[in-house]
């Protein structure tokens, strides 16, 4: 494969990322121009135009989980440490990017972790920025290992891992 081929798949990647997690970082880190609404229904938090258009909804493809959204507290940054923190986005970052990179549609999933980046941090924070950042380049490196074969793990072994992953 060529760098460009490569960068391009990064790119949509990545724009297939900031969809689910924090649109405002993402888009002005690709230079993309994006126009955001605030969501009445929620606690202040920015949202992409397209969730106002249906195609944000609960969590309908992954009935498996029995996960709602709103069935864990909100929580603040003094309920975990730094470490911790960057342990779970690790661990969301290896799954989700794994799955990614066999072709696996982890839309639901990536969301649950942008709410929980949001939760955890103010958006917009410098803490957010960081952390946040941690996450798309750790899942965007997984799905390119995953799809160049350097992954130890097969992607039926990713699959039952992103089954049983405990979601925020």
């Amino acid at each position: 494969m060529d760098n460009e081929s490569d960068k391009e798949k990064l790119k949509k990647l990545l724009i297939l990322l900031g969809i689910f997690l924090s649109p405002f970082l993402v888009s002005s880190f690709l230079g993309i121009e994006s126009r955001k609404i605030e969501n009445p229904n929620d606690t202040g938090l920015f949202y992409e135009e397209f969730e106002n258009k249906g195609l944000k909804k609960e969590n309908t493809r992954h009935r498996r989980l029995s996960i709602e959204d709103n069935s864990y507290p909100y929580s603040n940054n003094n309920d975990l440490s730094k470490k911790d923190v960057i342990d779970k986005l690790t661990t969301y970052a290896v799954i989700l990017g794994r799955a990614s990179g066999c072709g696996i549609d982890t839309q639901y999933e990536s969301h649950r972790v942008g709410k929980w980046i949001d939760r955890q941090f103010p958006p917009g924070s410098a803490e957010h920025k960081t952390y946040l950042s941690i996450y798309i380049s750790g899942t965007a490196f997984h799905a390119r290992e995953q799809a160049m074969g350097n992954s130890p793990d097969t992607c039926q072994e990713v699959s039952r891992a992103l089954a049983r992953i405990h979601l925020p």
